[in-house]
């Protein structure tokens, strides 16, 4: 009931929606945290690293990660054409000729605001990922290679 009601009302324009303050997205993960506990009915153990181990024990991913990948896959179908949301020109590819290739270039923002905005922290997750992941040229590809780093990366 949690993955098919819940979980898809919080995740609701979560790419471009993505809390900047670390309060907003710990009110986020208490949804999750909460899910967790009426999914398996344990309510009894309120200790914070007892519901992370459930967490893991139902294999849930952060909210935050899942965010950050859907927030990927978006800026990948951007680049591909496959959405019409074109990439703005102060975003540029990186140059073929070196190795960050996969890499895109942006202005610097001038306020809070604008770094926090969705291009902004997409465009770093993306100059982040693995040439492998980044390069990919088939979505499914994207999708598994993210859900795989992301995998390695809480552990």
């Amino acid at each position: 009931m949690y993955k098919t009601i819940k979980r898809p009302v919080v995740e609701y324009a979560g790419p471009v929606w993505d809390p900047h303050l670390q309060k907003d997205t710990d009110l986020l993960e208490r949804v999750q945290r909460h899910g967790a506990r009426f999914v398996t009915n344990i309510y009894k153990d309120r200790k914070p690293e007892a519901i992370t181990k459930l967490l893991k024990t139902l294999q849930w991913e952060s909210l935050q990660t899942r965010r950050r990948n859907a927030s990927l896959i978006f800026f990948y179908k951007c680049q591909q054409g496959l959405v019409d949301f074109p990439i703005p020109d102060n975003i540029a590819p990186g140059d073929p000729r070196t190795r960050g290739q996969h890499r895109f270039h942006q202005q610097r923002c001038a306020t809070t605001q604008e770094s926090s905005s969705f291009l902004h922290q997409t465009v770093q997750s993306w100059n982040n990922l693995p040439e492998a992941t980044a390069t990919a040229t088939i979505l499914k590809e994207v999708q598994r290679r993210l859900t795989t780093y992301s995998a390695y990366r809480c552990t």
